[in-house]
């Protein structure tokens, strides 16, 4: 099985990727199971008042979720956000102080991210709107801030694949880029 992320910051078509992705894979006969994103389901509070606490829950939630996908038969997991994202939310509590169990965490989930196979990173289309919800932040600012630490979480990670910005080029170039990870597959 392939481990496939899409992450990057919020209202950049993820969401609406992942589902094209999983119909034209399924199209072709690959067998893929989808992770929705995790924080919709948080118990805590989420961004600019996202705790170590809600940072440990959304962690520990994404990741025993992508090893219960593990044990299911399919060819791809397609994770609509992860850990990634959680590191990069998480980095308004760090900046505002030092330590924290997250900070213990941190070597863990780091190398956790070294565990998708690919890792698509979406990126702000300055074009479309912030699509208003309980959740999303609802200033440019912040999305941007979000989207320059997910590029800081994810520097030094060699599967990083940044996605182009039209949708449809981008549909086929996650696609080429799956099937890619697919045929060299051991």
């Amino acid at each position: 099985m392939r481990k496939i992320l899409v992450t990057g910051a919020y209202s950049t078509g993820k969401t609406t990727l992942v589902g094209e992705l999983s119909r034209a894979l399924v199209s072709k006969g690959v067998r893929v199971n989808v992770l929705p994103d995790v924080a919709r389901e948080s118990p805590a509070p989420l961004n600019e008042n996202q705790t170590d606490e809600a940072s440990i829950w959304l962690a520990s939630v994404q990741i025993s979720r992508e090893i219960a996908a593990g044990f299911r038969e399919s060819d791809v997991l397609l994770c609509d956000r992860g850990v990634p994202d959680i590191l990069a939310h998480h980095q308004d509590v760090e900046e505002g102080r030092r330590g924290g169990r997250v900070a213990l965490m941190r070597p863990f989930l780091e190398d956790w991210i070294r565990s998708y196979d690919r890792i698509l990173f979406s990126r702000i289309d300055h074009s479309i709107p912030i699509a208003e919800d309980e959740i999303r932040v609802p200033t440019n600012s912040y999305r941007m801030r979000m989207e320059l630490r997910a590029e800081r979480v994810l520097r030094d990670v060699p599967s990083v694949k940044v996605l182009p910005i039209d949708r449809e080029e981008r549909l086929r170039y996650a696609l080429g880029i799956i099937f890619e990870s697919l045929a060299s597959e051991p």
